[in-house]
C-alpha cells in the first residue's frame, strides 16, 4: 500500500514537473520571440536612422557647395570708372576709339586707360554707362561697342547747339571672359574736324560686373 502511495505521489510530482517545464519552455519561447521582434525593430530603427543621416549628409554637402559658389562669386568684383585727363578732346571720329585715359578706380583691372578698352575678366552680366558733355556747336554720337563686329551695346548723342549739351546712356549685356568693350565716336555736325568734347570729369565711361556666371 505504501509503495502504491509513493508511486502515485511520484507520478503526480513528475506530471507537475513536466507541466512546469512546459510552461517554462513556453515562457522562454515567448521571451525569444519578443527578443527577436525587439531585435528586428531595432534593426528597422537603425535602417531608418541611417536613411535620415544620409539625407542630412547630402543636404549639408549641397549647402556647402552653394556657400562655396556664393563665396567664389563674391570674390569676382569688377568695377571701373574712367574720364579724361585734359579739358578738351579734339578731332573725334568718325569711328575713332575714344580713350578715357584716367581710371578713377579699376577694381579687377579690366579697363586699360592706355587703349580705352575694357576686357571682361569673368563671364557674366555687365552694366555700362556713358556720359558726354559736348562743346558749343558740336554734335556727336558715342557708341559703346563690343566684339565681335563692333556690336552696339548702347549709344548716346548730343545735337549741335549754341551751348553745351549733355547726354547719358546705360545698358546691360552678357559678356564672355576676355570679351572687349570700348567707345567709338561719330561726329554729327557738318564739319567733323571741329568736333570736340569737354574732358576731365565732364565726360566719362564706366561699368561693373552685376552678376557673374
Amino acid at each position: 500500500m505504501t509503495s502504491k502511495i509513493a508511486l502515485v505521489v511520484a507520478s503526480v510530482y513528475l506530471s507537475c514537473s513536466i507541466a512546469s517545464s512546459d510552461r517554462n519552455l513556453e515562457a522562454e519561447n515567448r521571451t525569444c520571440e519578443c527578443l527577436e521582434k525587439s531585435r528586428d525593430a531595432r534593426s528597422d530603427d537603425v535602417d531608418a536612422i541611417t536613411v535620415v543621416l544620409d539625407r542630412h549628409s547630402q543636404l549639408i554637402d549641397d549647402l556647402t557647395a552653394r556657400l562655396q559658389a556664393l563665396e567664389n562669386r563674391s570674390q569676382k568684383k569688377v568695377v571701373f570708372s574712367a574720364h579724361f585727363s585734359i579739358e578738351v578732346i579734339k578731332d573725334i571720329g568718325p569711328g575713332k576709339t575714344i580713350i578715357f585715359d584716367t581710371a578713377a578706380f579699376n577694381i579687377g583691372n579690366g579697363y586699360d586707360p592706355a587703349t580705352g578698352i575694357f576686357r571682361a575678366p569673368y563671364a557674366g552680366e555687365y552694366v555700362f554707362h556713358i556720359k558726354i558733355l559736348s562743346a558749343s556747336n558740336n554734335g556727336i554720337r558715342l557708341d559703346v561697342v563690343t566684339t565681335p563686329n563692333n556690336a552696339i551695346i548702347t549709344t548716346t548723342e548730343v545735337w549741335v547747339h549754341p551751348d553745351r549739351e549733355v547726354a547719358t546712356a546705360q545698358s546691360m549685356v552678357h559678356l564672355s571672359a576676355g570679351q572687349q568693350v570700348w567707345v567709338l565716336g561719330y561726329p554729327t555736325n557738318m564739319n567733323p574736324p571741329l568736333t570736340q568734347l569737354w574732358g576731365l570729369i565732364y565726360s566719362s565711361f564706366s561699368g561693373f560686373l552685376l552678376y557673374p556666371d
